[in-house]
Parts: C-alpha cells; structure tokens; sequence
C-alpha cells in the first residue's frame, strides 16, 4: 500500500491517493486534474462533507463512473445542499450530481475494502458527519484534527464539545508508528 497526499488549489486541503494492487482509493476529492492518468480509483472515503473536500466528486465520478463514494449517515444530505457543504457562501457552489453513494452508520464501523480493513471512526464537532479513517498505520483526520491548528467548531452545524471530545479520541488513535494524514496541512 502506498499513501500520496495532493494539495488541493481550495483552501489548500488535502487529497489522499492510496494504491494498492487492486486499485486505487481516495481519502477526500478535490483537485482531480491532479490525479495520474494510470489510476483506477474505485473509491473516495469523506471525511467531511464541505467544499473544499468535496468539490472534486463531481468530475472524479465523472472520469471513473464506478467510483463509490463513502460519507457519513450525518454528512450524507450535504452532499447535494449548497447550503449544508458551505459552497453557496464561496464563490463557486457544489452540488453532487450521483447517486453512487454508500453511507457509514454509527460512531464505528470496519469495512473490507479491496483487501484492506477501513476503520470508521465517528468524530463530530468540526461537522456532525466528520469521521476519521485509519487503515492500516495511517489515520486519515480531515478537519476533525489538524495538528497546531485548533479545531474550527463556529461554522453552521458544529459544536465546540463535541470538537473537543473528538480530538482528545483522535489523539489517543494516533500512537506508536500511526501516521496522521489531516485533512490540511502534512502528514506527521
């Protein structure tokens, strides 16, 4: 398995590719004129679902019609509202146009994908649908957790406990040899 990380051209968020023998997977969409010509991307997971890690779904789906997109059970209607993803208060608004999504209940759940065992890890409070995914040393915190940054828990929809509780839970995940892979900024 190997983990790239794009810098998107929105916010400078962050596109993760994972590649592995049976394909390719995403950890949040952005900039998709980014992506290598030879992938096969099956997947993208959301960590969150505003704009700027989302935004290039659209034209992703578009390029690999197969591609399922995995979201929160609580993030699942901001997909398709301007409003609920933040778009329509930038100057470009986004809406999914496809149904080819597949939403994650509850605070956790492990999925199989491809072989690898994706770890959901509920963490609200940035957003109620924010999640992490950890797949194998990696955690993928999108905006739940940035390191140095303090969560951003004023947008419509957050909540500061919350915020908090998810990330002293997110830094308990990240241990020993884990990767975090925030959703801007570096892996550390």
């Amino acid at each position: 398995m190997r983990v790239h990380r794009i810098e998107n051209s929105l916010f400078n968020s962050n596109t993760y590719i994972i590649s592995c023998k049976q394909g390719d997977f995403l950890i949040d969409c952005g900039d998709v004129c980014k992506l290598e010509d030879n992938l096969n991307i099956k997947a993208v997971f959301i960590t969150h679902p505003h704009f700027d890690h989302i935004y290039g779904l659209n034209e992703l789906v578009k390029r690999f019609p197969d591609c399922v997109v995995y979201v929160h059970e609580n993030g699942y209607e901001a997909l398709y509202d301007e409003r609920l993803n933040l778009s329509k208060y930038n100057e470009s608004s986004f809406m999914f146009c496809y149904r080819n999504v597949v939403q994650v209940c509850g605070e956790k759940a492990d999925m199989i994908f491809d072989g690898f065992k994706v770890e959901v890890i509920h963490t609200p409070g940035h957003h109620p649908g924010a999640v992490c995914y950890r797949i194998g040393d990696y955690l993928f915190s999108g905006d739940s957790y940035i390191p140095g940054i303090k969560t951003v828990a004023n947008l419509p929809l957050s909540d500061k406990k919350e915020a908090m509780d998810s990330e002293i839970l997110i830094k308990k995940l990240w241990t020993g040899n884990v990767v975090l892979c925030p959703g801007h900024g570096r892996m550390e």
